[in-house]
């Protein structure tokens, strides 16, 4: 297991695929590369509480099915506002983005450890 990881539950991921670890890889490997990593993003620019809360819905489900639980967790809240018919905190705003910004780069430095 790498053990430099902070935001990312590398036994959960693993769990949910049986602990293949080569599936596991692809999975995240299709996740950073797929345009629902930045569809909250995207939606978040249209003030849209519908379109966030179905992005965020659906991040939010893939994040944590990957151990990306900090990303899973920073969705829930955002899906939360937007289901009680609220737009996000600009602070959660901020917090998203530096949160995905980070859960990425990890994500790269597990993919890149060998």
């Amino acid at each position: 297991m790498f053990e430099e990881l902070l935001l990312i539950d590398e036994k959960d991921g693993l769990g949910r695929v049986m602990n293949n670890a080569a599936l596991y890889k692809k999975l995240l490997r299709v996740f950073v590369a797929g345009e629902e990593l930045h569809a909250v993003g995207a939606a978040l620019k249209t003030f849209n509480v519908e379109q966030i809360e179905s992005a965020s819905h659906m991040l939010k489900g893939l994040s944590g099915s990957l151990g990306c639980m900090r990303l899973a967790a920073i969705c829930t809240e955002i899906n939360n506002s937007c289901k009680a018919g609220n737009l996000p905190e600009m602070s959660v705003f901020g917090a998203y983005s530096s949160i995905l910004t980070e859960t990425t780069a990890e994500i790269d430095k597990y993919l890149n450890a060998g």
